[in-house]
């Protein structure tokens, strides 16, 4: 007896993993920018280092996990983690859509956290004030430190804002809030 095979029982096809990354690059999407196939690069060069998956096959939710894991332990920003999440999910949905595999991993996704703010040591301050060239380069340093300020709401601040009596500095927020 024959049975016709429908798409839900045709075993996939499970690639090297090598093979997949060079096809991705090679074929990556016409509507990516040179910077973009260029993080992609980064991204699939980070996953391998990392993890080394054998197979597309191979690369599940708890893979993704122990990428997301080890490349926050190495200097990266949460934000960068989450974009190359979002990379190697757009290549895996496109790799079930070839039908190469059955079902693209679930991300880790809320389990990266966003950045923290960390404030400087007074020895990492000092080591600041030490490569100023001048006082009034270390004036707006420690007026960016104190403040919290940005570049751009330091370099705004006019006479008027500031208040030598009251010992204040008004700072208008410059950064636009989406």
């Amino acid at each position: 007896v024959l049975k016709m095979l429908d798409d839900d029982d045709r075993p996939a096809r499970d690639r090297p993993w090598a093979a997949f990354v060079a096809e991705e690059l090679e074929h990556a999407p016409a509507s990516m920018s040179p910077a973009g196939v260029k993080r992609l690069r980064i991204t699939f060069d980070a996953l391998t280092e990392l993890c080394n998956p054998p197979t597309v096959g191979r690369v599940t939710h708890g893979l993704l996990e122990t990428f997301v894991t080890r490349r926050l332990a190495k200097p990266c920003v949460p934000s960068t983690v989450r974009g190359e999440l979002g990379y190697i999910d757009a290549a895996l949905r496109r790799e079930k859509e070839r039908g190469d595999i059955k079902s693209a991993p679930k991300m880790p996704k809320g389990r990266v956290p966003k950045r923290t703010m960390r404030l400087l040591t007074p020895a990492e301050i000092g080591r600041v004030f030490e490569h100023c060239r001048d006082d009034r380069m270390r004036a707006f340093v420690w007026l960016s430190l104190t403040l919290g300020a940005r570049r751009e709401e330091t370099t705004s601040i006019q006479w008027d804002d500031v208040s030598l009596a009251d010992k204040m500095v008004r700072v208008f927020q410059s950064k636009t809030q989406t």
